[in-house]
């Protein structure tokens, strides 16, 4: 949920992620994850969040909710995306170190995405 914190208004609602398990089910339609990091924003208005049971990064525009970009990840993420600048280029970068469901392996990654 984005709120505009000098008016309290909501700007836009968008779940992240979709449930495994309730994928096959319409009624469960909008319900996201409970993602164990937070998310981040851009100045750009640009909201990154990852998933620790889909192993996703999704990126949203802030006022619409409205998803934009997603990316796969080499293993569950429950960490925070950070930011950083390198030059002129402008990088976002996630942690993907949980347990595998599917194979009990943990991750062991650092993932950057460079921002165009």
């Amino acid at each position: 949920m984005a709120i505009d914190l000098a008016t309290g208004e909501i700007l836009s609602e968008q779940p992240v992620g979709v449930v495994p398990e309730l994928e096959d089910h319409p009624e469960a339609s909008g319900w996201g994850t409970i993602p164990a990091g937070g998310p981040i924003v851009t100045k750009s208005g640009v909201v990154f969040a990852a998933t620790d049971d889909q192993a996703k990064m999704f990126a949203y525009e802030l006022t619409s909710g409205e998803e934009i970009w997603a990316a796969n990840l080499p293993a569950p993420a429950q960490a925070t995306p950070m930011t950083y600048m390198s030059g002129d280029q402008q990088f976002v970068v996630i942690t993907a170190g949980a347990e595998d469901p599917t194979t009990g392996k943990p991750g062991d990654y650092v993932i950057a995405f460079s921002l165009q």
